[in-house]
């Protein structure tokens, strides 16, 4: 709901109240681990006397396989409160904002007996959910709010600079910040025109990163067990990531197309980063969130979200469209986005584990590191044909290639497994067209894509005992149809 309210000729008053709610009932199916293994035992069944024959699945009665059926069952609510008040002037050939935030977050996870976990101080399990494949969670009950006060000024010089100030003040539970920022926009002609910004920015943890909690069965490469138990807890003592930031930029608009070149730079402090289960085996396998059985095997592995000392990235930004005018043909555009990272600098220990050095993760897979694949370029292509009411797309999705720094045993290598993983190009076509009008002036419009057009396989990428490719960069689901309706009011 937003109310405005006019001062005066060049004053007005914005307030606006925002809510709201979001709610997940799980039902997951699974079986109920303590039973099954009562069942294997011989002990299964309401009266503890049946059995779970793994050899002749046919002797099974109905009665035990009712009885090892069980679920996890969970609810999540979510729900937020936004007050916003915005006052809006001029003076002294400045445009202003002025205003004020408040904000209020709650969260609610239940879990049911069966898939309630506890843990310890350190993260171990004290009990895990009694499901075979699922992992459950721990119950939540969180709320926080923030506060933020804000200011913006803008003012144009000689009809070619734009100069723009702003600041802001946030405070929350955890922390406060005061950010400024100022942006300048040289037009050199009718043609040219270069940016400038400096600024300040501050970033509270989400809810998830501070309270939730989830358990899934992952893989890990141990001494033992290979699929266990990972959990990633919220840590509600994690500070507000801050950054410094620049950006530098060339645009050109001309009639017919534009183009734009960005150079940014981003110096983070505490930036909020997710621990990786295998980089905490790997620097501790006794560590104290990972839990084993007393025989030395691994069962569990808690990872948590912390505060990245420092963390520096640089890198450009390329934009490129241009407007083919085919007279009665129709139209065609063509655009080109693409990023390239020119550093990714995150903390390591030196080889002799003295101090902690910035190390450039770009063109890495980085697997034993609180981090995932970081390819240097990443390239998009569009071509659209706009044709009366017809439009088609012809699109390229490119991926640059990167090194895995894992040694790859011979028996892998002998299956086309190499260090590097090759770089992914996709291409994607699709259709857009009316089909008709259905009633009361109400249109439908058909939209078909072929995603992944020539079937392309993601590339090779050997981390046993996970898959052969990478599941946070690359989708493996190959030629892909998508098909949507949409119903539209006709003018």
């Amino acid at each position: 709901n937003k109310v405005i309210i006019d001062l005066s000729d060049i004053s007005k008053l914005e307030i606006a109240f925002t809510n709201s709610e979001h709610e997940n009932n799980h039902y997951r199916p699974d079986v109920i681990d303590s039973r099954f293994l009562n069942a294997l035992n011989g002990l299964g069944g309401i009266n503890g006397d049946l059995t779970w024959d793994i050899f002749d699945s046919n002797q099974i009665p109905d009665s035990l396989i009712d009885y090892v059926k069980g679920a996890e069952i969970s609810t999540k609510k979510a729900s937020q409160d936004i007050i916003d008040v915005i006052l809006l002037s001029q003076m002294s050939g400045f445009d202003i904002a002025l205003g004020l935030q408040y904000l209020e977050d709650d969260l609610e996870i239940y879990y049911d007996d069966l898939s309630r976990v506890v843990f310890d101080n350190d993260g171990q399990f004290i009990k895990s959910a009694d499901l075979f494949f699922l992992g459950g969670g721990k119950n939540v009950s969180a709320s926080r709010n923030k506060r933020a006060l804000f200011f913006e000024l803008s003012r144009n010089y000689f009809s070619s600079i734009d100069l723009r100030l702003a600041g802001r003040f946030e405070d929350f539970d955890t922390g406060s910040s005061i950010d400024p920022k100022i942006s300048l926009k040289y037009k050199v002609n009718n043609l040219v025109s270069i940016r400038a910004s400096m600024s300040e920015s501050f970033s509270m943890p989400s809810m998830a990163q501070m309270f939730s909690s989830e358990v899934q069965l992952g893989s890990v490469r141990d001494t033992s067990n290979v699929f266990v138990r990972q959990a990633q807890l919220g840590n509600p003592n994690l500070k507000p990531a801050t950054s410094e930031n620049l950006n530098l930029g060339l645009l050109i608009n001309a009639l017919n197309y534009k183009f734009s070149l960005d150079y940014w730079e981003i110096d983070y402090r505490n930036r909020i980063e997710a621990e990786s289960s295998q980089a905490l085996l790997d620097l501790d396998p006794q560590g104290p969130s990972i839990t084993r059985n007393e025989n030395g095997e691994l069962i569990a592995v808690t990872t948590t979200y912390f505060n990245e000392e420092n963390t520096l990235i640089s890198g450009i930004d390329l934009s490129y469209e241009h407007n083919f005018d085919l007279d009665d043909n129709g139209q065609l555009e063509f655009a080109l986005k693409g990023t390239s990272f020119f550093e990714f600098l995150t903390p390591d220990q030196s080889a002799d584990g003295s101090e902690n050095i910035l190390v450039n993760r770009i063109g890495k897979f980085n697997f034993d590191t609180h981090t995932h694949a970081l390819p240097r370029n990443r390239i998009n292509s569009f071509l659209t044909w706009k044709y009366k009411e017809y439009e088609t797309g012809f699109n390229a999705r490119y991926i640059s290639s990167y090194e895995n720094n894992r040694s790859i045993p011979d028996s892998a290598a002998s299956l086309g497994y190499r260090s590097k993983v090759d770089s992914f190009l996709v291409f994607d076509l699709s259709f857009e067209l009316p089909i008709g009008v259905l009633f009361n002036n109400v249109s439908l419009d058909g939209k078909f894509a072929l995603i992944n057009l020539f079937d392309e396989d993601p590339p090779l990428l050997y981390d046993a005992p996970d898959f052969s490719f990478d599941t946070r960069v690359h989708d493996p689901r190959g030629r892909m149809l998508n098909i949507q309706f949409e119903l539209g009011l006709m003018d």
